[in-house]
């Protein structure tokens, strides 16, 4: 699944439209779409001028401990997915496999609330303990991570399942070619625009020493 066309899905745009449409009949999908939409916003501030470009709020960069988006995602945010489940849970004459596919799975949560807990006490300790002026929270991805495993998996016709000495050589391969693998174009990591150039142009060389002359004299 490409997460760019997820958060396509879950914006403020769908949900006004569905709203508009349906009124309060999809009220619920409504709110969803509109917490992750926020949520999305909040953990992908990528410049000091997007907000006020996109007029946007939640996209401006973390300058203050006390932000108000910390607050939401801790409070706010992990309520609703809590309240989410409870509610679910509350219910009778479901059984486990019928209440799990009305939330989302408890890995799911479990990843949101770690990288929300995560998130918002490394913001506040960057923000007060080490002078940064501002923190743009997209900067904290795992992209170079995806990006290098996705090269491993697509050398060697794309192997999921490779060996210790497949994996060791693919190593070996990727750091040969450095820069110039190419990365897999099907990810959801975002591909790196930094390219570097090779020729075959010969390296400089020290100059050589003119041999000196020996002239050797024999006497008769």
């Amino acid at each position: 699944m490409k997460v760019n066309l997820a958060a396509q899905v879950l914006s403020t745009s769908v949900a006004n439209a569905l709203q508009s449409f349906y009124d309060q009949k999809l009220q619920g999908t409504v709110e969803f779409i509109k917490m992750f939409d926020k949520f999305f916003d909040c953990m992908n501030t990528r410049s000091l001028t997007e907000a006020s470009r996109n007029r946007k709020p939640d996209l401006a960069p973390y300058t203050s401990p006390g932000d108000s988006r910390l607050k939401w995602l801790k409070e706010n945010f992990l309520e609703y997915l809590r309240n989410w489940s409870n509610s679910v849970e509350s219910l009778e004459n479901l059984d486990p496999k019928q209440k799990a596919k009305m939330k989302l799975s408890h890995q799911t949560v479990e990843g949101l609330r770690m990288t929300v807990n995560s998130f918002v006490e490394l913001t506040k300790y960057l923000l007060v303990h080490t002078g940064a002026k501002f923190i743009l929270s997209e900067r904290f991805n795992q992209d170079p991570l995806e990006s290098h495993f996705g090269k491993q998996r697509q050398m060697k016709g794309g192997n999921d399942n490779p060996t210790v000495a497949q994996f060791n050589q693919n190593e070996n391969s990727v750091r040969l070619l450095g820069s110039q693998a190419l990365a897999p174009v099907s990810g959801n990591s975002k591909r790196s625009g930094y390219t570097q150039e090779i020729d075959d142009t010969p390296l400089p060389k020290r100059p050589r020493r003119p041999k000196q002359k020996i002239s050797i004299s024999v006497e008769k």
